[in-house]
């Protein structure tokens, strides 16, 4: 029924003048019309239902969402770092072992047990210890002293290598010159005297001029006491005591040495190789290993200081025969008795 026609009609039903066929017919049009419109009205409720905004639905999502690509970066992760360990665990293995004597880390080795000895007067390293740990190699060990006969733990110091570059945990080592202020030979004199006979100490002696190794033997043989460390005229500068190198009295670096004094010019040549790493673990007190070397092979070796231990009494006697060529002493540790006298 079209639109005009369907207003002439509602016109005259609600006029009255419709035949009683044509009211039937069109109180029956009516009603679709009612039944279409509330259908239309149902229809519309549901489509508003459905679009309906719910904050915290969509919170939960988020949420939800956010879980799970926290759980998949998490998983992928966990997944490549169980990749890469066993990766970096071999190379870092191979990279500081590989070469057998000449690795990394016995080479590493080699420089920290040269450099320790000769830069350090009256110190020894005991219970080395080699790990290797996520692209880093590092050598662990004590240092100890001797006071009279018995040995003294000083402190624990390690080095770490990462690839090429090394660096040492103890910037300083506590030693009699970095502990001690320095005495000249009458200060030093006074102070020994003071000390009880059954007293045993260590010194480091620092001479105006230099001496020949034999000139020392010869005047430290008279006295009950024991040479630890001979530090060494490497150059015509001047130096702070600190900074003296020199070698132990048994010093054992290589086998078939000699002695002593071949055993500390063997180890400035090995070191000069190895100029970077032996400067890093010296904390710089090993230069221009090369140049020192070649000053000694030229001039031979002068003791310009030593390092002793003994009854407090001898060692004051032997400082008072030194007259005026003793410019510091050093008195470092002492102890009661512990001494016992060993044929020379």
């Amino acid at each position: 029924m079209k639109s005009d026609e369907f207003k002439r009609k509602l016109e005259q039903y609600q006029q009255g003048s419709l035949t009683p066929e044509e009211e039937e017919q069109f109180e029956n049009e009516l009603e679709k019309l009612d039944e279409y419109q509330n259908f239309l009205e149902t229809e519309m409720k549901i489509e508003v239902t459905k679009n309906e905004y719910d904050p915290n639905l969509e919170k939960r999502i988020l949420k939800r969402s956010q879980l799970f690509a926290y759980l998949r970066i998490g998983l992928s992760t966990l997944i490549s770092v169980l990749l890469i360990l066993p990766t970096l665990n071999l190379f870092t293995s191979v990279y500081y072992n590989a070469g057998g004597d000449s690795s990394k880390m016995n080479v590493l080795q080699e420089i920290t047990e040269t450099v320790i000895p000769i830069t350090n007067p009256n110190v020894e390293l005991e219970n080395p210890q080699k790990t290797r740990n996520f692209l880093k190699a590092k050598y662990s060990f004590d240092l100890y002293k001797r006071i009279g006969k018995e040995r003294t733990f000083i402190a624990s110091d390690n080095i770490t290598l990462v690839l090429n570059h090394a660096t040492r945990e103890r910037r300083n080592v506590p030693t009699m010159m970095s502990a001690n202020p320095p005495l000249d030979q009458k200060a030093a004199i006074t102070r020994l005297s003071k000390l009880n006979e059954e007293i045993v100490v260590e010194l480091f002696i620092v001479f105006n001029e230099p001496q020949e190794s034999n000139q020392v033997d010869t005047l430290a043989n008279k006295y009950d006491m024991d040479i630890l460390w001979r530090a060494v005229k490497t150059d015509d500068n001047e130096h702070e005591d600190e900074r003296f190198i020199g070698y132990p009295e048994n010093f054992h670096r290589e086998k078939g040495a000699t002695s002593a004094e071949e055993e500390f010019k063997s180890s400035l040549a090995f070191l000069s190789k190895h100029e970077k790493l032996a400067r890093s673990i010296s904390n710089n007190k090993i230069h221009s290993a090369k140049e020192k070397l070649n000053y000694i092979k030229k001039n031979g070796i002068s003791i310009v200081g030593l390092s002793v231990t003994g009854p407090s009494q001898e060692i004051l006697s032997f400082i008072k025969e030194q007259d005026e060529n003793i410019s510091n002493v050093y008195i470092g540790g002492e102890k009661l008795w512990n001494w016992q006298t060993e044929e020379k």
